[in-house]
């Protein structure tokens, strides 16, 4: 979701009831079908990992993520970026 500032480099990532943020703002985030990788403002020296099935959340370090072959093909981006990818895909 976008911040009340309307811009893409301001984005924050929520539950599906919008009840309140699970991180933001995003410094970098990527998904799959199976997880969502994020870096945030709050912890910008480690990722957030959601486990989207089970709808749980742990912390793993850069060269975790850059090694683990669970999540080496998870395409990485800024806010923006994500933005911009998210609306390609929902567009199709």
């Amino acid at each position: 979701m976008e911040s009340d500032r309307n811009t893409t480099d301001d984005l924050y990532l929520f539950t599906g009831d919008n009840d309140g943020s699970i991180a933001g703002p995003l410094n970098r985030i990527g998904w799959n079908q199976q997880y969502i990788v994020f870096e945030d403002a709050r912890f910008p020296t480690q990722w957030n990992v959601i486990t989207v099935k089970e709808h749980s959340e742990s912390k793993i370090t850069d060269a975790q993520r850059t090694q683990d072959a669970k999540f080496q093909h998870i395409i990485v981006g800024s806010a923006s970026e994500a933005w911009q990818r998210a609306k390609a895909q929902n567009s199709n």
